[in-house]
Formats: C-alpha cells, sequence, structure tokens
C-alpha cells in the first residue's frame, strides 16, 4: 500500500479497514481524525514489525474502535519505539489471534467499555508458535498488562459457555458490569482441537480470570454447558462465594441440581443459597 494513496486524497478520514503484510506505512496526516481502525494481517505465520503498528496507533490518536487480526508473532522491539501508546478515546478494541502479551503492555485506553478476544489453539507440536500455545492460559499471560476495564470496573455478571464446532471446542467468557445502562464488557473466545491437556488448561485459565477480577457483593454466574465431557473446568467458578444467581443450561442442568442437592464442598455460593434457573 503506496503512501502516496493518502497523500491529499483523504483529509477528513475517520474509518479505515485495510489489510496488511510485514509492515505498515500510512502519512500520520491522514490518521488524525480517525475514528474506526480495523487492522488485518495477511501472514500470521510469519513476524510482524510491532514498531509499525505501535506508530501507526501514536498517530491515530483520536480512535475510539480498534480491532485488529493475524498479529499472532511480532519482531522484537527495540528500544526506539518509546513510551506506551496513550489511546485516551479509545472505547472498544477487539483482537483476534493477536499475541497480547506482546502487544498490550505498550498500550493504554483508560476510557475503555469493550474488549474482545479471539483465539484459535491448534493442537500444540514443535511447530506451533509458543504465543499460540500460551493462549490456553489466557488471564496470567495478561496479569502484567495493564487493563482498566479489569482493573478498576467492578463486575457483576459471569457468561460462560461451552460448545461443540465439528471437531473443535469452543469456549466463551464474558465479563460484564452490569445488564442496564452503561456497562462494561470483557469478553474472551477460545477454540481448541481435542488434544490431550485441554481441559486442564481451561480450568487454569479461569482460576486466573478469578484471580484477576474484582467483582461486585452479588454476581449472577450463567454456564451454558452444551459439550458431553467432564464439569471439572468450572470448579473455580463455583467456588465464588459471591454468586447469588445461577442459571444454567444444556449438560451442567444435571449436575448443578446434583451440586445443589449434595452440598458439595465444590460448590461455596453465598447464603442464603443462590436463585437457581434451569433450562
Amino acid at each position: 500500500m503506496s503512501p502516496a494513496l493518502f497523500s491529499s486524497s483523504f483529509p477528513s478520514l475517520r474509518t479505515l479497514h485495510v489489510y496488511v503484510d510485514k509492515v505498515l506505512r500510512v502519512p500520520p496526516a491522514a490518521l488524525s481524525n480517525l475514528a474506526e481502525l480495523q487492522l488485518e494481517n495477511l501472514c500470521w505465520t510469519q513476524r510482524f514489525s510491532i514498531e509499525s503498528v505501535l506508530t501507526l496507533l501514536q498517530d491515530a490518536s483520536r480512535l475510539e474502535v480498534l480491532q485488529l487480526a493475524g498479529f499472532a508473532q511480532f519482531g522484537f522491539v527495540s528500544t526506539a519505539v518509546g513510551p506506551a501508546v496513550e489511546l485516551t478515546n479509545l472505547k472498544s478494541a477487539q483482537f483476534m489471534n493477536c499475541d497480547l502479551p506482546e502487544l498490550l503492555p505498550w498500550l493504554r485506553f483508560p476510557q475503555l467499555c469493550e474488549f474482545n478476544f479471539r483465539g484459535f489453539n491448534s493442537t500444540p507440536d514443535e511447530n506451533t508458535p509458543p504465543s499460540m500455545v500460551g493462549n490456553s492460559d489466557f488471564f496470567s499471560s495478561l496479569r502484567a498488562c495493564p487493563l482498566p476495564i479489569l482493573d478498576q470496573q467492578v463486575l457483576t455478571h459471569i457468561f460462560v459457555s461451552m460448545d461443540n464446532k465439528g471437531n473443535k471446542i469452543e469456549f466463551t467468557m464474558r465479563l460484564m458490569s452490569g445488564l442496564l445502562g452503561p456497562k462494561h464488557q470483557f469478553a474472551i473466545t477460545m477454540v481448541w482441537e481435542r488434544w490431550e491437556s485441554w481441559e486442564e488448561c481451561l480450568e487454569q485459565s479461569i482460576r486466573g480470570a478469578m484471580e484477576l477480577i474484582r467483582f461486585s457483593p452479588g454476581v449472577c454466574l450463567y454456564i451454558f454447558h452444551h459439550i458431553d465431557h467432564n464439569w471439572g473446568p468450572y470448579s473455580p467458578l463455583l467456588r465464588l462465594p459471591l454468586i447469588n444467581t445461577l442459571c444454567t443450561a444444556g449438560y451442567f442442568t444435571s449436575v448443578a441440581l446434583k451440586l445443589l442437592a449434595d452440598s458439595s464442598p465444590y460448590i461455596t455460593f453465598s447464603i442464603p443459597p443462590p436463585k437457581v434457573l434451569l433450562f
């Protein structure tokens, strides 16, 4: 993509959706009024220049919506990059198959209201990039990254779903601060092949989330489990003492009834017991 394309044609450019390859060069003047940016890396198996991404975001300081896809591997960051990029107007950020532990420490978005991540984790072997294997333990890898939407917001709702997608498993966790009026949302979706230790990695990721998140005194937990398999990975959620409403559907319904009836040590809901909705 030639920088000359932006020389004079788009002085008031507000939205830019573009595919990139290795580096991205856009004149700073073309980005000064940009409100929405969507970048997709054409070849995510090759390392991409993180300097070019950060430079572009620095020039697009008025961004409100950011979408990045396919940035699974970055090149080494040089000391010339400078301080973290401040995106003070950013309200929504969406990442797909991106190396967030490498990228997020260089970004600041204090006004962020919506954060979404989607990643695919294939069966690990000697050719699997470390960043893709590490995605299964999502929250632990973000422990050192500044995320005000998690660090400062008190969350009230947890939505968890597990579904079959052919020969793969799709897991989604959505964390929200209220359903009515202004709200904050943090959502991740992971897709696994059925390799041997996926349950262990999922439970570790959920446990990492519970250690990182601030909850309100009353939490609503939604578990929609549509895969006939062990429910063990949910045990970190079921031990939360702040849950006052449990809504469940699918194979987990019978498990929830048994746990409540048996007063199992795997469930430690608030007293009085939570309101339970079964579908």
